[in-house]
Protein backbone atom coordinates (compact mmCIF):
# COMPACT_ATOMS: atom_id res chain seq x y z
CA UNK A 1 0.00 0.00 0.00
CA UNK A 2 0.81 3.68 -0.57
CA UNK A 3 1.39 5.94 2.44
CA UNK A 4 1.62 8.87 1.09
CA UNK A 5 2.10 11.42 -1.90
CA UNK A 6 4.51 13.75 -2.71
CA UNK A 7 3.73 15.81 -6.23
CA UNK A 8 6.19 18.24 -7.75
CA UNK A 9 4.90 20.36 -10.28
CA UNK A 10 8.16 22.26 -12.49
CA UNK A 11 7.77 25.36 -14.44
CA UNK A 12 6.56 24.85 -18.36
CA UNK A 13 9.55 24.79 -20.61
CA UNK A 14 9.48 26.15 -24.17
CA UNK A 15 11.27 23.91 -27.50
CA UNK A 16 11.38 25.01 -30.83
CA UNK A 17 12.88 23.34 -33.66
CA UNK A 18 13.04 22.83 -37.35
CA UNK A 19 11.06 20.34 -39.43
CA UNK A 20 12.57 17.23 -39.97
CA UNK A 21 14.76 17.74 -36.89
CA UNK A 22 14.89 15.15 -33.78
CA UNK A 23 14.28 16.94 -30.71
CA UNK A 24 14.91 15.71 -26.95
CA UNK A 25 12.11 16.43 -24.82
CA UNK A 26 13.10 15.93 -21.01
CA UNK A 27 11.31 15.86 -17.52
CA UNK A 28 12.98 14.52 -14.26
CA UNK A 29 12.00 12.10 -11.94
CA UNK A 30 11.65 12.93 -7.73
CA UNK A 31 13.94 10.46 -5.88
CA UNK A 32 15.51 6.87 -6.77
CA UNK A 33 12.85 3.96 -7.37
CA UNK A 34 10.55 2.06 -9.41
CA UNK A 35 9.54 4.69 -12.34
CA UNK A 36 6.30 4.74 -14.82
CA UNK A 37 6.33 7.46 -16.93
CA UNK A 38 3.86 8.81 -19.22
CA UNK A 39 4.52 11.10 -21.74
CA UNK A 40 1.00 13.04 -22.91
CA UNK A 41 0.32 15.22 -25.80
CA UNK A 42 -3.00 18.15 -24.83
CA UNK A 43 -3.85 18.70 -28.67
CA UNK A 44 -7.19 16.55 -28.33
CA UNK A 45 -5.66 13.48 -30.21
CA UNK A 46 -7.31 10.49 -28.97
CA UNK A 47 -5.29 8.36 -27.39
CA UNK A 48 -3.20 11.05 -25.80
CA UNK A 49 -0.16 8.89 -24.80
CA UNK A 50 2.80 9.46 -26.68
CA UNK A 51 4.92 7.50 -24.50
CA UNK A 52 3.84 5.44 -22.02
CA UNK A 53 6.49 3.69 -19.60
CA UNK A 54 5.11 1.11 -16.90
CA UNK A 55 6.48 -2.01 -15.44
CA UNK A 56 10.03 -2.03 -16.96
CA UNK A 57 8.24 -1.45 -20.08
CA UNK A 58 7.34 0.75 -23.19
CA UNK A 59 3.65 0.01 -23.80
CA UNK A 60 2.75 0.64 -28.14
CA UNK A 61 -0.87 -0.56 -27.40
CA UNK A 62 -1.65 2.95 -26.07
CA UNK A 63 0.57 5.09 -28.28
CA UNK A 64 -1.20 7.47 -30.59
CA UNK A 65 -0.48 6.26 -34.16
CA UNK A 66 1.39 9.98 -35.32
CA UNK A 67 4.34 8.13 -32.82
CA UNK A 68 4.65 4.99 -33.07
CA UNK A 69 7.78 3.64 -34.00
CA UNK A 70 8.88 7.79 -33.48
CA UNK A 71 9.81 7.78 -29.97
CA UNK A 72 12.42 6.76 -28.02
CA UNK A 73 13.22 6.75 -24.12
CA UNK A 74 16.79 7.68 -24.07
CA UNK A 75 17.72 8.07 -20.67
CA UNK A 76 14.88 6.04 -18.09
CA UNK A 77 16.99 7.69 -15.50
CA UNK A 78 20.44 9.51 -15.18
CA UNK A 79 22.33 10.45 -12.11
CA UNK A 80 20.41 13.41 -11.92
CA UNK A 81 17.37 12.07 -12.46
CA UNK A 82 16.69 13.49 -16.10
CA UNK A 83 14.10 11.16 -18.17
CA UNK A 84 14.59 12.01 -22.13
CA UNK A 85 11.97 11.30 -24.76
CA UNK A 86 13.48 11.38 -28.47
CA UNK A 87 10.72 12.46 -31.39
CA UNK A 88 12.07 11.29 -34.39
CA UNK A 89 11.81 13.51 -37.99
CA UNK A 90 9.49 16.32 -36.35
CA UNK A 91 6.72 17.66 -38.27
CA UNK A 92 4.99 21.02 -38.13
CA UNK A 93 1.98 18.22 -37.07
CA UNK A 94 3.99 17.91 -33.70
CA UNK A 95 3.94 21.67 -32.73
CA UNK A 96 1.94 21.87 -29.27
CA UNK A 97 1.49 20.88 -25.63
CA UNK A 98 3.29 17.91 -24.26
CA UNK A 99 3.07 16.55 -20.40
CA UNK A 100 5.63 14.50 -18.92
CA UNK A 101 4.16 12.61 -15.71
CA UNK A 102 6.76 10.78 -13.70
CA UNK A 103 5.21 8.59 -10.53
CA UNK A 104 8.10 7.13 -8.97
CA UNK A 105 7.73 4.13 -6.31
CA UNK A 106 9.75 5.07 -3.03
CA UNK A 107 10.29 2.38 -0.69
CA UNK A 108 11.14 3.54 3.01
CA UNK A 109 12.88 1.51 5.95
CA UNK A 110 9.23 0.91 7.55
CA UNK A 111 8.87 -1.02 4.34
CA UNK A 112 5.85 0.89 3.86
CA UNK A 113 5.68 2.79 0.04
CA UNK A 114 5.35 6.24 -0.87
CA UNK A 115 4.91 7.57 -4.36
CA UNK A 116 6.29 10.96 -5.32
CA UNK A 117 4.96 11.93 -9.00
CA UNK A 118 6.10 15.15 -10.83
CA UNK A 119 4.64 17.14 -13.85
CA UNK A 120 6.33 19.05 -16.72
CA UNK A 121 4.73 20.87 -19.37
CA UNK A 122 6.81 21.39 -22.52
CA UNK A 123 5.49 23.33 -25.54
CA UNK A 124 7.29 22.49 -28.73
CA UNK A 125 7.18 24.58 -31.36
CA UNK A 126 8.14 23.21 -34.87
CA UNK A 127 9.45 25.96 -37.86
CA UNK A 128 8.77 24.59 -41.12
CA UNK A 129 12.06 24.11 -43.15
CA UNK A 130 13.50 27.61 -44.72
CA UNK A 131 13.92 26.81 -48.67
CA UNK A 132 17.62 27.64 -49.78
CA UNK A 133 18.07 30.56 -51.51
CA UNK A 134 17.56 30.69 -55.14
CA UNK A 135 20.83 31.76 -56.91
CA UNK A 136 20.92 32.36 -60.10
CA UNK A 137 23.86 31.71 -62.20
CA UNK A 138 25.22 33.91 -64.83
CA UNK A 139 27.33 32.41 -67.54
Amino acid sequence: TLDGFLFVFADPVKVTVIAGQDVTLTCRAAGNGKVSVVWLTRDNLEPDSVLLYRDEKINEEQQNPQYLGRTKLQSLISTDGEINLTLDSVTEKDSGVYECRVMTEIKSNTRRKRAASESTIIHLRVDPVEPLPYIQSCH
